[in-house]
């Protein structure tokens, strides 16, 4: 399998959900489609690629956002102030107001994969494959 880089994790449900990864050695954003008939994650992840103007802002807000979770983990700031440093709310506010509703997949995208995600030195990689024939 061929490994790529996830740049975000912005939805997490037992496992990756939607965020930005490369798909073919380009960002893309990956979304999870949720199954109304299962009731639950099909497994499977729609793909559309990511404008550079909108890809620097979420990883703007994903740099916050792991700064945040490295401070909660040494007891510095409390779940209160999540998911920002207190002293970053206002930058952070300002990015999700710029990036709003556009981190998701395009429906309209023809890229449907299924995904395995793993760990590897404090870093995600992902690997894409064709779904299974219905």
């Amino acid at each position: 399998m061929h490994w790529e880089r996830v740049y975000t994790v912005n939805g997490f449900w037992d496992g990756p959900r939607l965020g930005v990864a490369d798909y073919q050695g380009k960002p893309h954003i990956y979304e999870s489609e949720f199954s109304e008939t299962q009731d639950d994650y099909s497994g499977l992840f729609r793909l559309s690629e990511v404008e550079s103007a909108l890809l620097a802002l979420i990883l703007e807000d994903w740099e916050i956002w792991q700064g945040w979770e490295a401070d909660f983990k040494q007891g510095k700031v409390g779940l209160e102030t999540h998911p920002a440093f207190p002293l970053r709310d206002q930058r952070s506010a300002e990015l999700r107001r710029l990036i709003g509703d556009r981190l998701r997949a395009d429906p309209q995208s023809p890229i449907v994969k299924r995904a395995e995600f793993r760990y590897r030195d404090n870093e995600i990689e992902v690997g894409w494959y064709d779904p299974e024939p219905s």
